[in-house]
C-alpha cells in the first residue's frame, strides 16, 4: 500500500493534469465562441447552463476574483438569463432560481462589483412570508414551479450571502464588511455580526458609525486556530484598510468621489 505522502503526491499530480486539461478545453471554447466565457460543455453554446461554471469562482475559488473567463460568464448570464432581477434557469427548472441568483451575487461581491446588491434585493423580494424560497419560482405567480417548496439550499445560500457581506476568506486573509451597503448604516446604530466560523477560527465583528457617518470604526474579535490571518476591511463607500498585525479595529474614512 502507498503511504500518505506518496498518495498526496499522486493526487496532486493528477489534479494538476486535470486542471491543465480544463484550461486547454476552455481555451478552445473561447476560440470557438469568440469570448472567454465558460460554457457548460466544450461543445455547447453559451446558455443558462453556464451558471454551473461559476463554481470555479464561488464557492471553489479556483480562479482569481477578476478572472476574465469568470466575469465574462457572469456578463453573459446577466444580459441573457435574468427575469425580474433573478437568474432564470430555462432548462428543466423553468423558473427563477434564488440560490443560483445568489451564486451570481457571490462572484460579483468577490470581484468588488456593486451589482451584487441588486441581486440580493431581488432574492429578498422573492421570499415567502416565512422567509423561505421554492427551488424555482414561477415568474407570474411568484410561487414554486419545480423542486422543493422550501428549498434548504436556497436558505443556506442566503445565510452564506449575509455571512460573506460581513466576512469571507480570500487565500490567507479575511475580508471584512465588503458587502455591507451604505443604507445598513443610515440609522447610525452599531451593527454586529457573529461569532461566525471561518477557516482561521470564529470571529465577531462590530461596525460603529461615527457622527454623520463620515467615519466608521470596524472592530473584531477572533479566536484563531493558529496565527492570526491578514485582516482587510473593505466597507463600501469608505477607504479600504489592511489592519496592522495584532490590531483589533480600524477607523475608516468616507471616500468622496
Amino acid at each position: 500500500m502507498m503511504d500518505a505522502d506518496a498518495l498526496r503526491e499522486e493526487f496532486v499530480r493528477e489534479a494538476e493534469k486535470f486542471q491543465r486539461a480544463v484550461k486547454r478545453s476552455l481555451a478552445g471554447a473561447a476560440q470557438r465562441l469568440g469570448r472567454p466565457a465558460m460554457p457548460a460543455s466544450p461543445y455547447r453554446r453559451l446558455d443558462a447552463g453556464a451558471i454551473g461554471s461559476l463554481a470555479a469562482g464561488y464557492p471553489a475559488q479556483l480562479c482569481a476574483p477578476d478572472d476574465p473567463r469568470l466575469l465574462d460568464t457572469v456578463e453573459f448570464l446577466l444580459q441573457n438569463c435574468m427575469v425580474q432581477g433573478g437568474f432564470f434557469q430555462d432548462m428543466i427548472h423553468s423558473g427563477i432560481n434564488p440560490y443560483l441568483t445568489l451564486h451570481l451575487a457571490q462572484v460579483l461581491l468577490r470581484a468588488g462589483d456593486s451589482r451584487y446588491l441588486a441581486l440580493m434585493d431581488a432574492v429578498a423580494k422573492l421570499a415567502s412570508p416565512t422567509g423561505q424560497w421554492p427551488e424555482a419560482i414561477h415568474p407570474r405567480t411568484g410561487g414554486g414551479c419545480m423542486g422543493d417548496g422550501q428549498h434548504v439550499w436556497a436558505a443556506a445560500e442566503w445565510v452564506l450571502m449575509i455571512r460573506h457581506c460581513f466576512v469571507r476568506e480570500e487565500e490567507d486573509a479575511l475580508i471584512l464588511c465588503q458587502g455591507v451597503p451604505a443604507h445598513w448604516l443610515e440609522q447610525g446604530a452599531p451593527l454586529a455580526f457573529g461569532p461566525a466560523p471561518t477557516a482561521f477560527g470564529p470571529i465577531s465583528i462590530t461596525i460603529e458609525p461615527g457622527a454623520g457617518n463620515a467615519r466608521v470604526t470596524v472592530a473584531w474579535r477572533g479566536v484563531w486556530h493558529g496565527a492570526a490571518p491578514v485582516i482587510e476591511v473593505r466597507l463600501p463607500g469608505f477607504r479600504p484598510a489592511v489592519a496592522k498585525p495584532g490590531a483589533v479595529s480600524v477607523e475608516l474614512v468616507q471616500e468622496y468621489v
